[in-house]
């Protein structure tokens, strides 16, 4: 955050940077793990897949399920950052539950798809630290919306967690949206998750002979 904020002359779009930093973070930080993590799962629980019948899809998402725990830790340290900044909440944290939900979906889609993907190509798991590190410079985690041009701002939606972060910071800091990127953004969190769902389905027949 220092670098961004001090060095790289970054602010935010009204509260502290720290606030704003730690809002973006929250929800990426989750979206990053769940994604990295799941696309290991299956991996690392080759035993249980080759002998045991099961519904394979629980073991991708229950490891992301398990890290929800750390989204909810995350929100209560933010509590207690909001609380020394005297920064107040409104009942835009009403909303706040569709963001979740929203990111989590996305988490899972992508964690479907390397999970699978993983089984059948081993060098997937390099390759998935490379893009998630990538995926934050082009996610508004670290720096507002207001730098990417209005013109682009419904193309920028393709990236779904980018409308999750701004999600989370209209919910809690009051910031500002705009809203064909958030519902752009929502809707490629659907179509993720039925993507990575449906390329799950397709390759989990092949898992026991392959693993």
């Amino acid at each position: 955050m220092l670098v961004f904020n001090r060095w790289a002359g970054i602010h935010s779009d009204g509260p502290p940077y720290s606030l704003f930093a730690f809002v973006g973070l929250a929800p990426w930080t989750f979206f990053s793990n769940s994604v990295s993590n799941s696309s290991n799962s299956l991996i690392t629980s080759q035993q249980l897949v080759s002998r045991v019948y099961f519904p394979r899809i629980f073991i991708p998402l229950g490891t992301i399920g398990a890290l929800l725990l750390d989204l909810t830790l995350s929100l209560s340290v933010l509590g207690c950052m909001m609380i020394y900044y005297h920064w107040a909440l409104s009942a835009k944290v009403l909303l706040l539950p569709i963001f979740i939900v929203g990111t989590v979906m996305a988490a899972a889609g992508v964690g479907f798809a390397f999970s699978a993907l993983n089984v059948l190509f081993r060098d997937i798991k390099y390759m998935v630290p490379f893009l998630l590190q990538m995926g934050m410079f082009v996610t508004p985690v670290i720096y507002p919306v207001r730098y990417i041009p209005l013109r682009w701002q419904t193309l920028f939606g393709l990236n779904p967690m980018s409308g999750m972060v701004l999600g989370f910071r209209y919910c809690l800091l009051g910031s500002p949206v705009y809203w064909p990127l958030i519902l752009t953004s929502l809707l490629m969190c659907l179509i993720f998750f039925f993507a990575g769902l449906m390329l799950f389905r397709r390759i989990e027949r092949f898992f026991a002979d392959v693993i």
